[in-house]
């Protein structure tokens, strides 16, 4: 997955979890992470096919083995840029309240859907509102 760099190399050593005053973000990368402008260069996974506009997001490995088989059928589609966890709460929410908004994407998957999710992606992302971060010290509740 491409993407633009907007914290300190080695950062994931210190946990997966971003807070908003985040100390390992680089200095001046706030206002690309507020405004999701570091996402844009996966606009070339997506033209690669590797990656939709629309779809569960990708996630690191140490989540993936947290999931238990029902959970992990988010990934019979595509990851996509946007998705209906992202603006349902993003993540604010835990990690099987997403994987939940995730599925539920999945069994009513269709374009107008797609076309509405990236729609409501756009107001929250220019709104500013899509600056998410947890709400506690853990994803997964």
């Amino acid at each position: 997955m491409i993407k633009l760099r907007t914290m300190h190399l080695g950062a994931e050593r210190s946990g997966t979890i971003t807070s908003r005053d985040d100390s390992r973000v680089i200095r001046g990368a706030r206002l690309l992470r507020r405004y999701k402008i570091d996402e844009i260069p996966q606009l070339l996974n997506v033209l690669g096919g590797t990656m939709a506009l629309v779809g569960p997001r990708p996630t690191v490995l140490e989540d993936v083995l947290r999931m238990d088989d029902r959970q992990r059928m988010r990934y019979s589609v595509r990851p996509g840029l946007t998705g209906l966890a992202q603006i349902e709460g993003n993540t604010r929410l835990t990690w099987p309240e997403r994987i939940e908004w995730d599925l539920k994407y999945i069994g009513s998957r269709s374009t107008a859907y797609d076309v509405w999710i990236l729609k409501r992606t756009v107001e929250l992302v220019f709104s500013g509102a899509a600056d998410t971060h947890p709400g506690s010290d853990g994803e997964w509740g």
